[in-house]
């Protein structure tokens, strides 16, 4: 497990990367400041900005959400997968703080859920 932990938790963020190089690129453009802006900007926009399902400039940003929720899924898998077993290195010389690591692991992923869940233009 330990030889394929890092492969498999390398492939899957290079997955995230694409995905959300893809969905920046569907973007339908804006930022906060600058609502014509025809593009998204690496510099200018957040991330999230792609979970929107309105761009700041009033399109559709359908293909860019879609994208954007499975490459942030994809990160969350890998990251909880990774640091999950990663504790588990630690478990015989430390079993207490290999706990407290898999906790946080479960509580890091479940709060990056809520960047998927809940995008910024979303009516409350």
């Amino acid at each position: 497990m330990r030889n394929t932990l890092g492969k498999n938790t390398r492939k899957l963020l290079l997955s995230y990367i694409g995905l959300l190089t893809l969905a920046a690129f569907f973007y339908g453009g804006g930022n906060y400041i600058e609502k014509e802006t025809l593009y998204y900007n690496f510099f200018t926009n957040f991330i999230s900005d792609l979970g929107r399902t309105t761009s700041h400039s009033g399109d559709n940003n359908t293909i860019s959400v879609v994208l954007f929720s499975i490459g942030m899924l994809t990160q969350i898998v890998a990251s909880f997968f990774y640091l999950f077993n990663a504790a588990e290195y630690f478990s015989k010389d430390k079993p207490r703080t290999s706990i407290i690591a898999k906790i946080s692991a479960a509580f890091g992923s479940i709060s990056l859920l809520g960047v998927v869940f809940t995008p910024a233009d979303v009516p409350s």
